[in-house]
């Protein structure tokens, strides 16, 4: 499944976010594209292989959804790129349960012993 979505990507990284005559004269499985903008080569995956690569072994780390979700904003605290703008709100007002407060805090100090930081 992952190569597929790899081989996809790859393809389909030539054609996003163009406008539709590219689509209609390049979108005919022959080979991979150059991006009008990007520089990106053709035949290279882009983020979208990455972040599914990641979900995908958070998956198997763990095997459910909700650790999943809060490995990938663990992940995604950890990134320079991304905006850090989760609303105080939901990390004061998040449930002291099971899968709740301590258990993320946890997590998080497991993760990032994982990566060193």
């Amino acid at each position: 499944m992952i190569l597929g979505l790899r081989i996809g990507d790859a393809y389909g990284a030539g054609l996003e976010y163009v406008d539709k005559a590219m689509v209609r004269n390049h979108n005919n499985l022959s080979g991979y594209v150059k991006h009008l903008h990007h520089r990106i080569k053709p035949g290279c995956y882009t983020d979208d292989t990455q972040i599914s690569t990641l979900l995908k072994n958070c998956i198997s780390f763990c095997g459910d959804v909700d650790t999943v979700a809060a490995i990938a904003m663990a992940a995604g605290s950890c990134c320079r790129e991304m905006v850090q703008d989760i609303p105080m709100i939901l990390i004061l007002k998040l449930k002291k349960r099971k899968f709740g407060k301590d258990y993320l805090m946890n997590l998080d100090k497991q993760l990032m012993n994982m990566t060193g930081k």
